[in-house]
């Protein structure tokens, strides 16, 4: 028989569980401004970039759009405006650390 004790324990497991993947989720599809270190082995997502200015901050970071043919290699200083709202990949060469803007009209 399951006490009101283990009922309660098991009730606030699954509440902190569910807050901790909404707080991941949102971190995915939130439009707010993002920044973030990286390198070659650590990538970001962002899944609707369309108007989202990406910076460079320092090193050199390579941007994949989901389904595009090419890529995009940003320098420290240098920034893009998305032109496209599939997803997007951020990569560092190395250490890199990158700002996106959140999206324009929000």
């Amino acid at each position: 028989m399951i006490t009101t004790a283990t009922a309660h324990a098991a009730r606030f497991e699954v509440a902190a569980w569910l807050a901790h993947a909404l707080q991941r989720l949102s971190a995915w599809v939130s439009p707010a401004a993002r920044t973030g270190t990286l390198d070659s082995v650590r990538v970001e997502r962002i899944e609707a970039p369309l108007g989202r200015r990406v910076t460079c901050l320092s090193g050199a970071l390579w941007l994949t759009f989901d389904g595009e043919p090419s890529d995009i290699v940003l320098e420290a200083g240098q920034s893009i405006v998305c032109e496209h709202d599939t997803p997007l990949l951020i990569s560092g060469f190395g250490r890199a650390s990158w700002q996106a803007d959140q999206a324009r009209g929000n």
